[in-house]
Parts: C-alpha cells; sequence; structure tokens
C-alpha cells in the first residue's frame, strides 16, 4: 500500500481538505474535454479544467495526466514491500493554487490561476 494525499480544490481554490488513496490500485487515467480523472480499487480522483476555449481545457487535463504518470507509475507493480511504501506521499504539500498551476504547467490564459477548478474524490 502507498497512500498519495491530494489537497481537495474546489471553485479555484484549496478547500483545507485532503483526499488520500491507495495509488498501488491504480487502474486507470482518463483525460477527457474538461477532466482528467485517476481510478483504483474502490477510488477515483477527478480533477476538472478552466481554459478559454476547449481546447485549452484539454490540454490541461492532459498536462495534468503527464505531471502525473511519471510520480505513480514507480508504484506500481511488485514492489509493495519497499520501505517507502509505508509512507504517505503528499501531493503538491505546502504549495498554493498559484503555485501548483506553475508547477504542473497548467495555465488558464483568460484569468490567471484558475486552471485547475476541482479535484475531488468518490
Amino acid at each position: 500500500m502507498k497512500l498519495f494525499e491530494f489537497p481537495v480544490v474546489a471553485t479555484d481554490a484549496l478547500t483545507g481538505g485532503t483526499a488520500m488513496v491507495d495509488i498501488t490500485t491504480l487502474q486507470d487515467m482518463v483525460v477527457t474535454a474538461t477532466t482528467f480523472a485517476m481510478s483504483g480499487n474502490g477510488w477515483t480522483i477527478t480533477m476538472t479544467f478552466d481554459g478559454t476555449n476547449a481546447a485549452e481545457k484539454l490540454l490541461n487535463a492532459q498536462k495534468m495526466q503527464a505531471y502525473f504518470q511519471p510520480i505513480i507509475v514507480p508504484y506500481l507493480g511488485d514492489r509493495l514491500n519497499f520501505k517507502e511504501f509505508n509512507t504517505v506521499y503528499k501531493i503538491w504539500d505546502g504549495l498554493t493554487i498559484a503555485q501548483i498551476h506553475t508547477e504542473t504547467g497548467i495555465v488558464e490564459s483568460a484569468s490567471a490561476n484558475t486552471a485547475l477548478v476541482t479535484l475531488a474524490i468518490s
């Protein structure tokens, strides 16, 4: 088990809440027109994006998938007994919403730091 802790985002802002998932159960990473979703055994993390047009929203979702893929892939597979699996990986720990946008490369050209609209778990 490797727990990843994500900050909850609502209406373009961090809420102060967190969502925790066992990333080793990841089954899917899916990009749609305005969303990026990751799902595993009993969980789904969905991120929605703003943009000045449909192409920008899709690009932001694609950028988020590209950002997460190299972070998550090392935790998949048969390495579950390594010591680092017994810690919590805190995604964007201590970052502001503006810093998250810079870190991931997402952008809404019409309004700075509003590209990541929501991050929610279901």
